[in-house]
């Protein structure tokens, strides 16, 4: 392949983004004069087995960096990636995919148990250390929540210490083993997720000024009547307060009946309102709000109430959220989505990458394009 002009590269590109380009010709993409097209080639489309084989074996990290980001692979895929001897390739799988799109497929146990612990490839360089390296992984959404619940004996402490975060799913024997650990590491970071239940500390930690740490507890930590009754009274910090699973229900109640339409949908989408009060909200003079409520009988756990606000535009801030909240529906309750005849419901359907075939045809066939968008 000879070097190319800016015309080129243009073309090339074209062709590495190619969905039935043949695997020869995508394999003569990875030589050098192909560089131009490595990003779309590598981190932009799916790849077909031949070409991953020669990718994560590449010799310029380049491209394996770039594979080490794409969202069209699974994770198994990217997971090839946790023997390469180079620290920012390694980074990269911990980071996960790019950009960002919805949920992010957790990368398999063994692979996170070796990021955590820094058991990298015998002879690998120190180019990342192994802490920035965990908090990249830490952050990155790839981390099953099962996985943590799991590890809560492990024998690394540092991995014991992660497996407090999922404080809400474990039981007692559990909390107690984390909380008189030996490690005192392990000690303070139950401690600290503790607090998710505790609304004395919540509230003498809680700021006074607006910040980001303010948001995070009031839309997660167990929330005191008496914080809760300030902020209605000052009419502040109330969307924080209608999305947290802890609000009192008196208080939700009060929420329901908030000038601001924004406040009346979120309460609309808790897991946890009542039917009296649903009908209600159903009823709402706002748009907005009705729809919400009409759909709300279809999504009865925190997830499934997330997974429909993803999809209609008003989510809660991402800020950490904790418990049930983390968990993904499962593929039964996306199934019965894509079959209802609400389209809000067929689209949070669309969303789901593992949807079937079968399904994926229906949804694409809609009249109204609204519910194709299908995740690759």
């Amino acid at each position: 392949m000879s070097s190319v002009s800016g015309l080129s590269d243009l073309w090339l590109r074209g062709v590495a983004a190619n969905s039935g380009a043949p695997s020869d010709v995508l394999l003569r993409l990875l030589q050098p004069e192909g560089r131009r097209a490595w990003q779309v080639l590598c981190q932009e489309r799916g790849l077909p087995g031949d070409v991953v084989d020669a990718v994560v074996v590449h010799p310029d990290r380049a491209v394996r960096r770039l594979f080490a980001r794409n969202r069209h692979v699974g994770a198994a895929q990217r997971s090839r990636l946790i023997d390469d001897r180079d620290g920012f390739v390694r980074a990269d799988l911990a980071a996960g995919p790019r950009p960002r799109v919805g949920t992010v497929e957790a990368l398999p146990d063994d692979v996170v148990e070796r990021l955590l612990t820094g058991r990298g490839p015998v002879g690998g360089d120190a180019s990342v250390t192994v802490e920035e390296i965990r908090q990249e992984l830490v952050s990155s959404g790839q981390i099953s929540p099962f996985f943590l619940r799991r590890m809560w004996a492990h024998p690394d402490p540092l991995v014991r210490g992660f497996a407090a975060a999922p404080w809400l799913w474990l039981g007692d024997e559990e909390r107690d083993a984390l909380l008189f650990d030996p490690v005192p590491a392990v000690r303070d970071a139950a401690r600290r997720h503790s607090r998710v239940l505790d609304p004395v500390a919540m509230a003498a930690e809680l700021p006074e000024h607006s910040c980001h740490h303010r948001t995070l507890l009031l839309g997660n930590y167990a929330v005191s009547r008496a914080v809760a009754e300030a902020c209605l009274d000052r009419g502040r910090d109330l969307l924080s307060l209608a999305t947290n699973p802890f609000t009192p229900p008196e208080v939700v109640t009060r929420l329901a009946r908030q000038a601001d339409p924004r406040v009346r949908e979120r309460v609309a989408g808790r897991a946890d309102v009542g039917p009296v009060l649903l009908q209600a909200l159903a009823e709402d003079p706002d748009d907005g709000v009705r729809t919400r409520a009409r759909v709300q009988p279809a999504s009865r756990t925190w997830a499934q109430c997330r997974a429909v606000d993803r999809v209609y535009g008003q989510a809660a801030e991402d800020i950490g959220v904790v418990g049930e909240m983390v968990v993904e529906p499962d593929g039964e309750w996306y199934r019965a989505c894509a079959l209802s005849g609400h389209p809000l419901l067929r689209r949070v359907a669309a969303t789901w990458h593992r949807l079937p075939v079968s399904l994926v045809r229906r949804l694409a066939d809609e009249p109204i394009r609204r519910c194709g968008i299908c995740s690759p």
